[in-house]
């Protein structure tokens, strides 16, 4: 192997770990924006859509449509969508308008089933079907691109500003008026 192959090589080994690095930080910025804002709804600091529940209930429908049904791709993207916003309606549901202590405290109990779920449904799947769940489930960035950056950039700045431009409202929703 020639010196300029060692370097091609090393150009695109470093292309492809600098590429993943900036996906990565954009979609923890993603995250931390959208966690205040969630925190700042609930107002409780402690509060995040993995304890409450939520984010169980994408988890389990994503799971149980990989291992069940074979879906893949945005089947699997869609339904997660859908199983986390009807854990949210239920959680809602059973919280009622009381305090958001009890909600959080119901949405811990839904979280812990749904886990349970999870583990259940994987321990009996095929191996690549666990495979394909437990990757979902965990998220890659070997996929990153200049065109998934790119598409994906502006959502933490979007994020934020929404959460500026409605800061007042937000407010009103803290303090409970």
């Amino acid at each position: 192997m020639t010196l300029l192959q060692k370097s091609n090589i090393a150009k695109l080994v470093n292309t492809a770990a600098l590429l993943r690095a900036v996906l990565g930080l954009l979609v923890g910025a993603a995250f931390g924006v959208s966690g205040v804002i969630f925190q700042t709804l609930l107002r409780n600091p402690l509060a995040s859509p993995d304890i409450i529940g939520i984010s169980g209930g994408a988890s389990a429908t994503a799971v149980a449509a990989i291992v069940l049904f074979s879906a893949s791709g945005v089947t699997v993207s869609v339904l997660a969508i859908i199983g986390a916003i009807l854990i949210a309606l239920l959680i809602s549901a059973l919280a009622g308008r009381d305090s958001g202590g009890r909600l959080i405290l119901i949405g811990i109990g839904i979280a812990a089933m749904a886990d349970a779920f999870v583990i259940f449904i994987m321990q009996r799947a095929e191996i690549n079907r666990a495979q394909d769940a437990m990757l979902w489930l965990t998220g890659s960035l070997n996929s990153a691109n200049l065109d998934r950056i790119s598409a994906f950039a502006y959502w933490p700045h979007y994020c934020y500003s929404v959460r500026a431009d409605f800061h007042r409202q937000i407010g009103w929703v803290a303090t409970g008026r």
